[in-house]
């Protein structure tokens, strides 16, 4: 996996995001592993994600992936549920933490990467980041579930 636009690490970054998410890999449901996505052109949310940590880590851009939530309630209270989760990628950037979710949207690029598109980028991630939130959530519980 090589980057067509070496230099600045932003250049880098958009590089590998309109990469992965222009199309020429697709969106599965299920876990094939980042290495294994690049092989079938396909993955889920958390191979994109950690093919994309991965590629840009090995060109010094620092990168982390994310896992969070956001909430919709008013006032003092606010519900959250698994539903309301966003799992993302950050490089550190020109001096702060980019956000960015580098999977495809129907064959095409779902965003571009800025510091002012950040409210479509968390809900373009809860849309995609669902089904291995809720994957995820179940291994948790039968992990912790002790035989007798």
């Amino acid at each position: 996996f090589k980057v067509s636009k070496v230099g600045k690490p932003l250049m880098i970054v958009n590089d590998i995001f309109y990469r992965l998410a222009s199309g020429e890999y697709k969106l599965a449901m299920y876990s094939v592993g980042p290495e294994n996505l690049l092989l079938t052109g396909k993955g889920s949310i958390i191979d994109f994600v950690t093919l994309a940590m991965y590629v840009l880590r090995s060109y010094d851009v620092p990168t982390r992936v994310a896992l969070g939530f956001y909430s919709t309630g008013s006032g003092k209270t606010h519900i959250i549920t698994s539903s309301m989760s966003i799992l993302w990628d950050e490089s550190y950037v020109d001096g702060g933490w980019v956000m960015f979710t580098p999977v495809p949207l129907y064959g095409r690029s779902s965003m571009a990467i800025g510091y002012g598109n950040v409210g479509y980028q968390i809900l373009l991630g809860l849309i995609l980041a669902l089904p291995w939130i809720i994957g995820y959530s179940i291994y948790l519980i039968i992990s912790h579930v002790r035989p007798r």
